[in-house]
């Protein structure tokens, strides 16, 4: 059993759980953490990789983290430099950091994970991690991610490469596309209502905090966090278009993984989590599901991090 690492700003979900289910493929390949974040999930994997095998001379890269954001890339390479990391900038050809690496980074959406992959030649993949949820390492105010602190209404995670800000797309997006957003993305049963009422004041939204005030005043105070938390994530998901992204990433990690490999996806939301099961009906007789019911925090996990109370682990083995 793997110890929960040491903690950076952010808590990961379901970590042990994680490090049990890749178990059985550590030391037999490469695992891809596809949304590195800040190096919680692949410290933790690093650890149980040297519990399992211990030293062993240099066994070569064992993790490939990939992540879009390039402040959390920087956060995970401090973190796990003392492992041996190395990051590396594919375009330009150039790395730093360790020459005989434990871990390597590269700054990419999961949806091209294939050619990351390709690019830099690892195989055989014995696993792919993908963590839907936003990092606590982002809420800071000037991201626009969080409804707690006053900041721009932005909510990319890659402010380096272009794409819309939050505030661009309230402001050219229609009735119906601010109601289904909510729906669809945030799960919110009041998408409709609240839908209708950023579409007449969306030219008087500027901030975090002018969207949040909104939102609070059309729900009862006891609802007013929940509600405010399926908003601000429905909008984080169409800025960064993460159901399609989701879609071909996990595409990519059906291709990209060895038989024997495992996938596994912590989702936060319906949406995503019907983005996971269809993938398993897809490949019918490729994949076996590991988890016929999706694991949960327990209450004790949910009780040190509430934010994990909405995850759920979904794990699938490649069998062909």
């Amino acid at each position: 059993m793997a110890a929960v690492p040491e903690m950076i700003g952010h808590v990961p979900v379901l970590v042990n759980e994680v490090c049990e289910i890749f178990n059985p493929c550590l030391g037999t390949g490469v695992i891809v953490d596809a949304t590195v974040g800040g190096g919680g999930h692949t410290s933790a994997l690093v650890r149980a990789f040297l519990e399992k095998e211990g030293s062993k001379g240099n066994p070569g890269v064992q993790i490939l983290g990939i992540d879009l954001d390039p402040e959390s890339l920087a956060i995970a390479f401090s973190r796990l430099e003392g492992f041996g990391c190395q990051m590396i900038d594919i375009d330009a050809g150039s790395k730093r950091g360790s020459a005989t690496p434990l871990v390597c980074l590269v700054k990419a959406n999961y949806a091209d994970m294939a050619t990351v992959v390709n690019r830099l030649g690892f195989k055989p993949i014995k696993g792919v991690l993908m963590d839907l949820g936003i990092s606590s390492i982002q809420l800071q105010p000037e991201r626009g991610f969080s409804f707690d602190a006053d900041g721009p209404l932005d909510m990319r995670f890659d402010r380096t490469g272009g794409g819309k800000s939050c505030l661009d797309i309230i402001r050219r997006a229609s009735v119906r596309d601010l109601e289904r957003w909510l729906k669809d993305y945030g799960d919110e049963p009041a998408a409709r209502r609240i839908g209708r009422r950023i579409y007449s004041w969306r030219r008087r939204i500027n901030t975090t905090r002018d969207l949040a005030d909104l939102v609070a005043s059309l729900v009862p105070a006891r609802r007013r966090h929940r509600t405010l938390a399926r908003v601000f994530q429905a909008l984080r998901i169409v800025v960064n278009r993460e159901i399609e992204s989701l879609r071909c990433g996990l595409e990519a990690a059906v291709r990209i993984l060895a038989p024997g490999g495992r996938l596994v996806v912590i989702c936060y939301q319906s949406g995503e989590d019907r983005c996971v099961k269809e993938i398993l009906r897809r490949h019918k007789g490729c994949l076996r599901n590991l988890t016929p019911k999706p694991l949960r925090p327990s209450l004790g996990e949910v009780g040190l991090n509430p934010r994990a109370r909405s995850a759920r682990l979904r794990a699938l083995e490649k069998v062909l």
